[in-house]
């Protein structure tokens, strides 16, 4: 049988590969050239999942033609003969009409001679599937033909078409051709997992030291749809779009940045749609940087003081407390102190922080240091200046013609200018007060007072008391004012007219005044040298001398002109003799004698004796018994008007108080020895002169400044102490109890001239009226 040379097709409907599970009425149609051989025949084949392979026929030779077979179970075959073009051809058709089984199936038309017959062709059958491309998936029950079913995506994102429109409904079924309807081009679109890179992570921050550089990198997986930028956001209102894989810097990083929010977002049109999706991991910017400044803030109080700016005062019994104060620093800075005195420095630290409290020995220069990681920084240098609780002060004469003996005492002359000038360390800082007691008890409020021309009164005591904050304190100076007696302040004594002719025990008086004391003295009368058959004394008594010339016999020569010369007991000091110049008149004949009888006068006489008598022994009664009397007056027992102290009595020293505060009322008294008074082991010893004179200075005696409660005892001239030089400077403390009797001190013994005793502080004494 000759070969059929026309063309033979065969096709499908639907034309699909693969096909779905469960089609049915699956046609295959064959064309060919219709046979020419007699013997020839034509049958459908197919096999696989359909049957064992054996087909149907459906030509039979060719004078029989297209035969086909009545349908049978799975198959239905149709067969007709059509002349194309000038050639018989033999078209048929399969159709299998029971549902597809998956598998593969193979479908052919086989001729028994003919070798140019259509096939064979091969189809899979098989479910829908159940994933897609793009992260599709379809939730279906069934996935045979004409299921339905809904599509999602694996990957947790969103429906999109491709023309990146969101797609309205998620439904479909399974087709014939083993596809789901609407599949073509749909995608789902997620959001890229992004991370934030950079070396300078630390857990959950970006730590950098402030002027380094901020390197990040935007890192994240490809998706659907893919991106091509990163945008970086550094806090709240500033973002930087870098493209995708290359780094973001930030230079330099500045303080201000410190705990910034840090983070990266992929770019994509799902990012478009959605902003707040694909972002990294958030990060605080931990910029570590030092104080830009420091302050040491020193505490002040009473006695810790701010004299000018950067320049304290802390009194030396006080403690130093220091501040700190770093104006910012991360991490937090720790806080150290310098404190130079001498060249020598010392570092100190504190537990506390910040804060610390010194006790600081002397004067220094402090800073402190706030300090970390990145560096330090010093404050400003501040200087405290310690001072003494017990300030010295200073009290000084100065003048051209000043001699100071290095202690209390200093020496000047009559009519001199001099300053007196108190001073104590901090005066200008502390605004200290002053106040200076001057020998005639009265006050000044300055420290300095100026003396154009010394008289002999300005000698004595001059007490300078300071007061401020920090304290009260005291200083005295004695001044010695030096001079020679003068002629305009000489007196006589009456006696001096009254001379007469036979007279015996006449007597003279000179008194002047001289320091230091004149003991070298000559006389003349009318140029010539005064002899005589009495004496001729001169006493002391301070500075106030008493020249007395005594005759057994007066003549008349005696009378004249007498010219007493003077040199003083220092050579050095004055260098030349003072004249002082008096007269004796001397008269022929005694004077007149009052209208008395001589009965009346001797027995006025007697009656004064008798009384004076009287009055002595009492009084030595009373100084001798030693039991306590009090008055009003609170007065001393005496047995002389000018308070002398007879050489076989006890002295007293008394202090009247009232409530333990004022000190100046008419009743309340000061007495002291006068003499160079030194204080030994509780006891008061007085180097007694020719008399031994108790003085009643009532304005002496004052409270001290500052120590409501105590009063001064003052000593006087060159009185010296063990304890800081002076007596009225040293000041012995007598406390008030109860207004009583403060003190008293009492000669247990008598004293003699030039002898030095000791008197012993007792609490109670005798006192009685003046006499």
């Amino acid at each position: 049988m000759p070969n059929v040379s026309a063309t033979t097709t065969i096709s499908t409907d639907p034309p699909y590969n693969p096909l779905a599970t469960g089609f049915n009425n699956f046609i295959v149609t064959a064309q060919f050239p219709t046979p020419t051989d007699f013997g020839d025949s034509c049958s459908w084949l197919y096999g696989g999942e359909l049957d064992s392979g054996s087909g149907a026929q459906f030509y039979s030779g060719v004078f029989s033609g297209c035969d086909p077979p009545a349908p049978g179970t799975y198959d239905s075959i149709t067969c007709i003969e059509q002349t194309i073009d000038g050639t018989n051809y033999t078209i048929t058709t399969l159709t299998i009409t029971q549902p597809l089984v998956a598998g593969n199936i193979n479908i052919e038309v086989r001729c028994i001679i003919s070798t140019n017959t259509p096939g064979p062709i091969n189809r899979t059958v098989q479910d829908c599937s159940s994933s897609l491309p793009y992260d599709v998936i379809v939730d279906a029950t069934s996935r045979i033909f004409n299921s339905p079913g809904n599509f999602a995506c694996s990957n947790g994102g969103k429906l999109f078409n491709s023309n990146s429109t969101m797609m309205t409904s998620s439904d479909t079924t399974c087709l014939a051709s083993a596809e789901w309807s609407g599949q073509d081009n749909l995608q789902c679109w997620t959001a890229p997992s992004v991370s934030l890179a950079s070396a300078s992570i630390d857990g959950n921050k970006l730590t950098l030291v402030e002027g380094n550089d901020l390197n990040l990198t935007c890192n994240y997986d490809d998706v659907i749809p893919a991106g091509k930028t990163s945008r970086f956001y550094i806090g709240r209102n500033l973002s930087y779009t870098r493209t995708q894989g290359l780094p973001f810097i930030l230079s330099p990083i500045q303080r201000s940045d410190n705990n910034k929010i840090v983070s990266c977002q992929a770019i994509t049109p799902y990012t478009d749609l959605y902003p707040a999706s694909a972002r990294s991991s958030e990060y605080t910017l931990d910029v570590f940087y030092i104080s830009s400044s420091v302050i040491n803030k020193i505490e002040t109080s009473q006695f810790v003081i701010e004299a000018s700016e950067s320049n304290y005062l802390l009194r030396s019994d006080q403690q130093l407390t220091m501040n700190c104060t770093p104006s910012d620093a991360n991490p937090p800075a720790t806080c150290s102190w310098q404190l130079c005195s001498d060249s020598r420095c010392q570092t100190l630290t504190s537990d506390g922080g910040c804060l610390i409290t010194v006790d600081l020995n002397a004067s220094s220069n402090v800073t402190c240091a706030a300090e970390n990681i990145v560096g330090n920084v010093t404050s400003a240098e501040q200087t405290v200046n310690v001072v003494p609780a017990e300030r010295q002060v200073q009290f000084n004469v100065t003048g051209s013609n000043v001699t100071n003996d290095g202690s209390i005492n200093s020496t000047t002359y009559l009519g001199e200018s001099i300053m007196i000038s108190c001073s104590v360390s901090y005066e200008n800082e502390l605004n200290t007060a002053y106040l200076i007691k001057l020998p005639n008890n009265s006050m000044i409020s300055q420290p300095s007072k100026l003396f154009s021309s010394l008289t002999r009164d300005d000698s004595g005591d001059y007490i300078c008391s300071t007061n401020d904050q920090f304290g009260s304190f005291n200083a005295a100076i004695y001044l010695n004012v030096i001079y020679a007696p003068q002629e305009d302040d000489v007196t006589t004594s009456d006696d001096c007219n009254g001379w007469y002719v036979g007279q015996s025990g006449a007597s003279c008086s000179v008194v002047f005044y001289s320091n230091p004391s004149s003991q070298f003295v000559s006389l003349t009368n009318n140029d010539q040298p005064v002899t005589t058959d009495g004496m001729m004394t001169i006493k002391s008594n301070g500075d106030e001398q008493t020249f007395e010339f005594q005759k057994n016999e007066v003549t008349s020569s005696d009378n004249g002109t007498y010219t007493l010369t003077v040199q003083s007991s220092n050579k050095y000091i004055f260098y030349h003799n003072v004249q002082i110049i008096f007269h004796i008149i001397v008269a022929d004949e005694p004077p007149p004698t009052p209208g008395l009888s001589i009965g009346a006068i001797i027995g006025i006489s007697c009656g004064v004796a008798i009384i004076f008598i009287s009055v002595a022994a009492y009084a030595v009664f009373r100084w001798r018994r030693g039991t306590k009397m009090e008055n009003e007056s609170g007065s001393i027992y005496t047995n002389e008007h000018h308070n002398q102290i007879p050489l076989d009595q006890p002295a007293y020293i008394e202090v009247v108080g009232n409530d333990s505060t004022q000190m100046n009322s008419h009743n309340q008294s000061h007495y002291e020895v006068v003499g160079p008074a030194q204080d030994d082991n509780g006891y008061l010893v007085v180097n007694g002169n020719t008399s031994g004179d108790v003085t009643k200075e009532t304005s002496n005696f004052q409270p001290e400044t500052g120590n409501a409660g105590y009063v001064v005892l003052n000593g006087r001239h060159d009185a010296e102490s063990n304890n800081h030089g002076n007596a009225s400077s040293s000041s012995k403390r007598y406390e008030n109890i109860d207004g009583a009797y403060d003190d008293v001190i009492t000669a247990p013994h008598p004293h003699t001239e030039n002898e030095s005793k000791t008197y012993e502080n007792i609490e109670h004494h005798d006192v009685h009226p003046d006499v």
